[in-house]
């Protein structure tokens, strides 16, 4: 078998095996996984390309055989010299969920590499951690033929896809994906891990958990926070509560633009409830 061949479904296989659930698994002297069968396909070494369903053999992370049935159910195990690549595919309309961002849209995704893949993306609604703000940790893409591929952070650097009229775009950040809530120069993003508590919401939230439970409760309610740094940087600076106000004073205090607006529009950014429509202006009038 051509060592390039070879090469393509080791990474096909670490590529993709993120895609499948495990079906059973098996510890001894090496793991061996078998995952849930699901709607893909195989190319064999003859360049045939059959589609179905597949189920993957895995020992030690290493895809070893790749196992495909017909919609006769008629089964043909593959191991891995026989098989030239594999994947999934995904009906995009199917399973649709109420919140649109876990469903298919048109979009992109660019990877580490600048590679831009143009397709159908959407996010998952994993949570990698914190426990304040949900971000996902795979970007799930499908290519006009509905083949799946799923990256990581490893592999993305973000995504950025239309729901209705908006564009939403996701960044790289820790283990995941956070949303860019304000793009430009000036990047914001919302903080996962938030310091700020909000002291009435948790007295309210130990009241109700401790007559529930009847016992003391350490219950905590944060406030949230944000993240902003400069596109292209990972430095980022913890917009909070308190801050807030004496950032954007100190981010407008060389901004000429900022000082001739109205009275009123000025003052509005200084609030918590205005400080990012500050942000979107120094984007704009003072970069």
């Amino acid at each position: 078998m051509p060592m390039r061949i070879l090469l393509l479904i080791i990474l096909c296989s670490t590529y993709c095996q993120a895609q499948y659930q495990i079906l059973s698994s098996n510890t001894g002297s090496k793991t061996t996984i078998t995952t849930v069968w699901a709607d893909g396909y195989v190319v064999n070494s003859s360049d045939i390309r059959f589609d179905g369903q597949i189920q993957l053999k895995v020992v030690n992370k290493d895809t070893v055989e790749v196992r495909y049935r017909n919609s006769k159910k008629e089964k043909k195990e593959y191991p891995r010299a026989e098989v030239k690549s594999f994947g999934r595919t995904i009906d995009t309309n199917a399973h649709l969920s109420k919140n649109p961002r876990f469903n298919f849209q048109q979009g992109y995704v660019e990877l580490l590499n600048g590679t831009i893949l143009e397709g159908k993306i959407r996010t998952n609604n994993a949570v990698p951690n914190g426990n304040q703000v949900t971000f996902p940790d795979v970007i799930q893409y499908a290519d006009a033929q509905n083949n799946l591929r799923e990256f990581n952070n490893n592999q993305a650097s973000g995504a950025t896809f239309t729901v209705g009229s908006t564009q939403v775009s996701y960044e790289k950040f820790e283990n995941g994906f956070l949303e860019q809530l304000v793009k430009g120069p000036l990047v914001v993003l919302h903080n996962p891990h938030p310091t700020t508590q909000a002291e009435f919401a948790t007295d309210v939230a130990k009241a109700i958990d401790s007559a529930v439970t009847k016992k003391p409760s350490d219950v905590v309610v944060m406030r949230e926070e944000y993240l902003v740094h400069k596109s292209g940087d990972t430095n980022y600076t913890t917009i909070t509560p308190h801050n807030h106000q004496s950032w954007v004073e100190n981010l407008m205090s060389t901004c000429n633009d900022f000082s001739i607006i109205d009275h009123s529009s000025r003052s509005k950014m200084l609030t918590w409830s205005g400080w990012m429509d500050a942000v979107r202006f120094y984007n704009e009038h003072c970069k």
